[in-house]
């Protein structure tokens, strides 16, 4: 499992904490906590890290097509 914060920080800036809880099965309040900065994220799980960077590489590739 490979965790990129940059990836995961950039999708903070895209999607809402709902949206990105209800997507990734994730709960809000751990998403909402990394989102605002409540939370390191270098101090989240490493599952928690790599749920974050797959959904996000998601996220990416859907904006791609639909352009």
């Amino acid at each position: 499992m490979k965790v990129d914060t940059d990836k995961i920080r950039e999708l903070f800036d895209r999607e809402t904490p709902y949206r990105i809880s209800k997507d990734t099965g994730l709960a809000l309040v751990v998403v909402y906590r990394l989102a605002k900065g409540e939370r390191k994220l270098e101090n989240a799980s490493i599952r928690v890290g790599a749920i974050l960077t797959e959904y996000a590489k998601d996220v990416v590739k859907q904006e791609k097509q639909e352009d």
